[in-house]
């Protein structure tokens, strides 16, 4: 983003984003030097076709897993389940492809190369993969007009992020649920992630 300061200096600008916090706001005026950049913004978030749900999580996961695969046997369209770290997704998507058709499973996370991770976001596109395990960095460029489900098996780590997450679903108007499991344990796994840097 720095060069086009000086590579596009007497260019307008136009920057769009459905999330972006008024801190980032800043650090992008910053970068690019234009602190008189005008901002349009919207307060009001209104999906009314997705259904917030909040559930508690079961110590045991193979306990959270059946209740996730009971979702994903009525489920009419394509679903994403997010996990903090590559090894929750990683563990999600062995257990996924033992109880439905591994051609329909598909994983995405940070640790993929460039080119596993184009392969992808190439069968995510056209509608191969139906149920994708991911952690965050499943994101840009990846949205469908099919998904009606969004599953977060631990607590974001911002609700800017989660905000983004959920809007992946419901994207033809069609009814959806954004459904989160939440523990007290998983602050104790934000923490570490944030601690240590952990790639995700």
């Amino acid at each position: 983003m720095e060069t086009l300061k000086f590579d596009f200096l007497m260019v307008p600008v136009l920057a769009l984003t459905a999330t972006c916090s008024p801190v980032d706001v800043e650090i992008i005026q910053s970068i690019l030097e234009r602190p008189n950049m005008k901002v349009i913004r919207t307060s009001i978030i209104h999906r009314p076709e997705i259904t917030l749900e909040i559930k508690p999580k079961p110590i045991a996961k193979n306990k959270l897993y059946q209740i996730i695969f009971d979702l994903l046997d009525n489920l009419e369209g394509r679903a994403i389940i997010y996990g903090a770290t590559v090894i929750e997704c990683n563990d999600m998507m062995k257990e996924l492809q033992k109880n439905f058709d591994p051609a329909i499973i598909g994983m995405y996370h940070g640790k993929l190369t460039s080119k596993e991770q184009s392969i992808i976001s190439a069968n995510w596109k056209n509608k191969i993969i139906k149920i994708m395990s991911a952690t965050s960095a499943f994101g840009m460029g990846i949205n469908v007009n099919n998904v009606t489900l969004i599953i977060h098996t631990t607590l974001p780590m911002s609700y800017d992020r989660y905000v983004q997450e959920i809007g992946r679903a419901g994207r033809s108007g069609q009814q959806s649920r954004a459904i989160l499991f939440y523990s007290r344990s998983d602050i104790r796994t934000l923490l570490t992630i944030l601690s240590n840097g952990q790639e995700r």
